[in-house]
């Protein structure tokens, strides 16, 4: 595809200055094989210093397929607005699929990023609850004045209470770590791929990308299961937590239900 389009762009090139043309065909072709590489920001850059020497659209398409390539939807939109300006008529239908295509990516981009902030929020909650925790046994631990606590929650019980929240935000956040590297994988695969007369064509790297999305998914599986069950028993934790006081003149019992 590439290589296609360079052609046909050199084709319709005026036949005058020839060796800007020379320069930039290598700058082309160094970026296709840096494409092929994976070695996207190498590419980019072959391709924006011919786009600069020339001003062939060929080149603003090809980076716009790099940059989709590294996940930076906004930046191929951009990109692809432009080359669409300058683009064949003949092209236009299929380049607007393309860029709904990437705005629909940029979109759940968005979304898991938002997710992921959230999760971060929620992590910020467990562990000021962990600091409670700690500050009550700390401060029934320096309790005076004759009381004594007969019954109620031990340290023992304290200290689980304290491993079991602990594990369950290590557990959610690492849940996280795992389904974005699952999405990112995903993410990888579709740009690897093109849909060309309902015919979809991937490159060689997909099947190894492939068997790395399906552990990826595996483990991300196991590790919410996981997480759903530990905050389980943590918020039970949290929600029976009471201790028994007696005084020479008084009985009391304080905590959370």
């Amino acid at each position: 595809m590439l290589l296609l389009t360079w052609l046909i762009h050199m084709a319709m090139a005026e036949p005058d200055n020839s060796e800007d043309l020379r320069q930039a065909e290598e700058l082309f072709l160094n970026g296709q094989q840096l494409y092929n590489e994976q070695r996207y920001n190498a590419a980019i850059i072959a391709w924006k210093e011919g786009y600069e020497m020339t001003k062939l659209p060929a080149f603003l398409k090809n980076i716009a397929l790099a940059q989709e390539a590294m996940n930076e939807y906004s930046e191929a939109l951009e990109t692809l607005s432009t080359y669409r300006a300058f683009a064949p008529h003949e092209e236009q239908d299929a380049l607007r699929e393309w860029q709904e295509n990437l705005e629909t990516q940029l979109e759940e981009q968005v979304a898991l990023r938002e997710w992921h902030e959230s999760l971060i929020a929620e992590k910020a909650i467990l562990e000021a609850q962990l600091k409670e925790i700690s500050n009550d046994d700390t401060s029934a631990n320096t309790q005076s004045n004759g009381t004594e606590v007969l019954e109620g929650e031990t340290p023992e019980t304290k200290r689980n209470s304290f491993w079991t929240i602990g594990a369950a935000t290590g557990l959610i956040a690492a849940s996280s770590i795992v389904t974005a590297q699952a999405v990112t994988l995903q993410r990888d695969i579709e740009s690897q791929c093109r849909t060309i007369d309902e015919l979809t064509l991937c490159n060689s790297t997909v099947n190894g990308l492939q068997t790395n999305l399906d552990s990826t998914q595996t483990v991300a599986l196991v590790l919410w299961g996981s997480s759903a069950i530990v905050s389980s028993i943590a918020l039970w934790h949290l929600s029976n937590q009471a201790t028994l006081y007696a005084t020479p003149t008084s009985l009391s019992i304080q905590g959370r239900f």
